[in-house]
């Protein structure tokens, strides 16, 4: 997904679905650079968090909220692991 495209998710209503997409498509870029830094991680990090998130963003605004910064907190610290240099092994 292009970087840009998560700026849809102003547009009213449209916000509504497109949430969806940006959920998987952040689990499907993190499963990949785990997958090329060889991290063991959940085939797709953050999927089934963010799908709960979207769902409940839906159903009940106020626990979504809730959900979205367990979230948001969960992908930050997927980040926090990519942006650390790999671990080298002593030789």
């Amino acid at each position: 997904m292009n970087p840009g495209m998560v700026w849809l998710m102003f547009v009213p209503l449209f916000n509504i679905v497109w949430q969806f997409f940006i959920v998987l498509n952040i689990a499907k870029s993190l499963a990949a650079e785990f997958q090329k830094r060889g991290i063991a991680e959940d085939p797709n990090p953050g999927q089934t968090l963010g799908m709960v998130m979207c769902v409940t963003n839906l159903i009940c605004g106020p626990v979504g909220m809730v959900c979205w910064i367990i979230y948001w907190v969960k992908i930050a610290g997927y980040s926090k692991m990519i942006a650390e240099p790999p671990a080298v092994l002593p030789a």
